[in-house]
């Protein structure tokens, strides 16, 4: 995902996510916070990691 992708990404109604590839999605909040989650599975079980994101 481009950086001006993630800078131009504005908060809505409601949350949303945007797909970067390989279980990666930027998380929009509804008050235009950002954050990283990474989907993932470890031991046969489906995980998400959270990130916050800075610019």
């Amino acid at each position: 995902m481009a950086h001006l992708t993630i800078r131009r990404a504005k908060a809505a109604r409601k949350p949303y996510t945007l797909k970067d590839g390989g279980g990666l999605y930027l998380n929009i909040n509804s008050n235009g916070t950002k954050s990283w989650l990474f989907r993932f599975y470890w031991q046969g079980r489906h995980l998400w990691h959270l990130s916050d994101c800075r610019s």
